[in-house]
């Protein structure tokens, strides 16, 4: 049995980044990582334009503008938006729209709510400031500039960016593509009517919710019977496909019929731990066959979602090449005490903040392992300690959703 930072470590090395790459639609891109980085192919804004609709002037025509000395000036056109831009001559003004190119020869650009209109002249009688409501080209984004770069993954918030440059196809790496086997001759498929002694599968839902939030793609190859021969069929079938991960759920302990460490033995896998000094999830198993990872969870609820958050998500940060490659920590103040163990733990929390701190309260005492995973919004992380962790003080969360108070 190792420990829990030897175990991550270990995944870390035998897993391998996905170097195939696909070219897909602009709006298909979310959750995709980029294979290569993106360029401004032009500036952005693309040329010098008005900020809001109002009057382009020279500023040294208006620079001696006071409350007591109102300056006039002749009006000589307008400058629409999407029109090529206009010459502005001496002592002159140009209407001009929000967005439209300043005027050759303007430089500033006066609202016009601070301009009084006199037929075809106006009148300014606040001072103004040189470049006032000017977006200068470039200013935001410079050609040449790096908009996104290797390993970035691409959200809704990036598609403004990217459509902006004309860009409507990325070349991105591939997602990641799991498999998953369940085991258990008492589990039954969501949906289909329950015998009293059946229980339903909700750790394949739990999975692939949790596999799609983090790119992947997820693919329920269903329940396997608890035999030998049937689970090395079973896998044998899943590893001809070539996923990146195969996972399954229950057969991992030391039952009768816990027979995965067995049967992947049988196949020549590379087991390289079973058993993780956790709690929950102790069973954990990790191997290898080809290029496909291996994880065996524990059927348990929790103990899946653990051995997910824990081993599996490292394990897909680095097929999609991106960093961090564990779960993100920070420091919550307990609300009641805990008591540490010979293992490192894993409790299930409810954080909240409250003027500027952040608190946790551990919900360890409601049951039902799927009930308190859905109550809860993190792991409080205990390592191995047989202290109690009393009320007050600093302990290491890891948020896995954040949820509104």
């Amino acid at each position: 049995m190792i420990r829990l930072e030897e175990a991550q470590k270990c995944i870390v090395e035998i897993t391998n980044a996905i170097e195939h790459t696909q070219t897909v639609n602009l709006l298909d891109s979310i959750g995709y990582v980029l294979a290569q980085p993106i360029h401004a192919l032009f500036d952005q804004p693309p040329f010098t334009n008005s900020a809001m609709d109002g009057w382009a002037v020279r500023y040294e025509d208006v620079c001696l503008i006071s409350e007591e000395n109102s300056i006039e000036l002749e009006v000589c056109g307008f400058q629409q938006a999407g029109s090529a831009a206009r010459t502005l001559e001496i002592k002159s003004a140009i209407e001009i729209a929000t967005g439209a190119p300043v005027p050759q020869g303007a430089d500033t650009v006066i609202k016009k709510e601070d301009v009084a209109v006199l037929q075809n002249k106006i009148s300014i009688s606040k001072p103004v400031k040189r470049f006032d409501n000017i977006r200068n080209q470039g200013e935001d984004v410079h050609l040449g500039q790096v908009l996104l770069g290797e390993g970035e993954e691409i959200g809704a918030k990036h598609i403004g960016l990217i459509a902006s440059q004309g860009i409507d196809k990325l070349t991105v790496f591939r997602k990641p593509r799991i498999l998953y086997i369940a085991t258990g001759d008492e589990l039954i498929q969501v949906g289909y009517p329950r015998e009293a002694y059946q229980i339903y599968n909700s750790n394949a839902l739990s999975l692939a919710a949790l596999f799609s939030k983090a790119g992947c793609e997820f693919k329920d190859f269903g329940i396997c019977y608890d035999t030998h021969n049937e689970l090395c069929e079973w896998i044998q079938r899943a590893i001809d496909q070539k996923p990146d991960i195969l996972v399954l759920t229950g057969g991992v302990s030391v039952g009768r019929y816990d027979y995965v460490k067995e049967v992947l033995e049988s196949l020549k896998a590379d087991i390289f731990f079973h058993k993780v000094r956790i709690k929950p999830g102790k069973p954990i198993l990790c191997a290898k066959i080809g290029n496909s990872l291996i994880f065996g969870l524990p059927g348990n609820p929790l103990s899946a979602q653990v051995g997910f958050y824990e081993f599996i998500v490292p394990a897909i940060q680095k097929l999609r090449r991106q960093v961090p490659l564990f779960l993100s920590e920070k420091k919550a103040i307990l609300i009641k005490s805990v008591m540490g163990g010979q293992m490192h733990k894993f409790i299930v929390g409810f954080q909240k903040h409250e003027n500027g701190n952040t608190f946790v309260e551990a919900l360890e005492e409601v049951s039902g392992n799927v009930c308190v995973f859905a109550k809860g919004n993190c792991f409080i992380s205990i390592p191995e300690s047989n202290k109690e962790f009393k009320a007050g003080e600093l302990v290491t969360i890891q948020t896995y959703e954040e949820r509104k108070i």
